[in-house]
Order: C-alpha cells, then sequence, then structure tokens
C-alpha cells in the first residue's frame, strides 16, 4: 500500500510540473505575440545531435542584440522538417519581450502561434453565433 501512494504521489506531482511548463511557455509565447518587440539576429550555430538509435536533436543557436544594446544567446530545437533552412550566419528575425529580453523566439515561430491563435478565436466566435441561432431557432 505504501507503494502505490508513493506512486500516486509522483504521478501528481509530474503531472502539476509538467501543467505549470506548458502554462508558463504558453505566456511566454502570449507576451511575444502581443508586445513583443522585433530585432535582426543571426544564426550563430546549427547541430544535429544524436540521441539515440532513433532519435536526433535539431539544434539551432542565434544571437541578437537588444535596445538595452546587449547581446542575447539562445538555443533551440527546431523541427526536423525545418531544420535545412537554417545556416550559420544567417540573419533572422527575432521577437524579445522589451522587458526581459531573456524571453525571445524566432519571428516565424511567434507569427505561427499568432496565427493559430487568431484561427482559435475565429473559430470560437463562429461556435458562438452557431449556438445563438440555434437557440432563436428553438
Amino acid at each position: 500500500m505504501p507503494e502505490l501512494i508513493l506512486i500516486v504521489l509522483v504521478v501528481v506531482g509530474l503531472f502539476w510540473f509538467a501543467k505549470r511548463f506548458v502554462k508558463r511557455a504558453a505566456g511566454r509565447m502570449a507576451t511575444l505575440s502581443t508586445n513583443g518587440h522585433e530585432a535582426k539576429g543571426r544564426v550563430s550555430k546549427v547541430q544535429k545531435e544524436r540521441l539515440s538509435r532513433t532519435d536526433n536533436a535539431n539544434r539551432v543557436t542565434y544571437v541578437f542584440s537588444a535596445t538595452d544594446g546587449i547581446k542575447y544567446q539562445r538555443e533551440i530545437d527546431v523541427l526536423p522538417s525545418e531544420f535545412s533552412q537554417y545556416l550559420e550566419v544567417q540573419p533572422i528575425d527575432i521577437d524579445y519581450d522589451p522587458r526581459n529580453p531573456e524571453v525571445n523566439m524566432l519571428k516565424n515561430v511567434v507569427d505561427k502561434v499568432g496565427e493559430a491563435k487568431g484561427r482559435s478565436n475565429q473559430s470560437m466566435a463562429h461556435g458562438a453565433r452557431f449556438v445563438e441561432r440555434i437557440r432563436r431557432w428553438a
């Protein structure tokens, strides 16, 4: 019985941690899509790392300077289908939080999230109109 309690506590703890991590990441992306400042950056490193026999990590490191004059660097994982479009010293656009430039992301990623959010809001508005029509009809 104590083993079962321990397992439940571990699972609940992992779920709580994952939920918190996803919520913080979503909050950062929301901040960038609404309040982000754009900066010109460059790719400083492109690396494919073998994690196992069947899994690779596709990492891109970029650098940019914020309006405060400080250079910031970030390493991100990219999808295998997008990895080939990044080359070292390639110029790229970055969105960053002007209050905390450590919060930054490739502009094309932020734009994709914003587009998805817009589609989601449109779907919700369409759904609300549909429900209202059903109510009037009934």
